[in-house]
């Protein structure tokens, strides 16, 4: 049974829709090699910043991101949205489990 969302993640997409980290500034693909996970980082002109990362397969899948050779700050995300983590919710960025077709969408730290 796959989790539902919660009211948290409502929240999270309002916030979404009025911060617009997703739709506006530049992306840029994380992890190329990573046959399973599908990730990418999106940052504003104002330096606000999310990590997408979606499981693309039927199994879990641990990803590590180095958030250091892209300017971040710190290996930990604040969660927005997420089928597996509650909306607010720290998730460590060195060794992200996801599980099977599961999907994160973090806040960052930049400078």
């Amino acid at each position: 049974m796959q989790n539902r969302p919660e009211v948290g993640d409502a929240n999270a997409v309002h916030t979404e829709k009025k911060t617009g980290h997703l739709g506006k500034g530049e992306s840029a693909p994380i992890n190329e090699a990573d046959e399973n996970v599908l990730s990418w980082t999106s940052k504003t002109a104002e330096g606000a910043a999310v990590l997408v990362a979606l499981n693309l397969s039927a199994t879990s899948q641990t990803a590590s991101f180095d958030m250091a050779s892209r300017g971040g700050h710190g290996q930990q995300a604040r969660t927005l949205l997420s089928s597996f983590l509650k909306a607010g919710e720290a998730a460590d960025l060195s060794k992200l489990v996801l599980p099977p077709y599961g999907s994160f969408v973090g806040t960052l730290k930049y400078p």
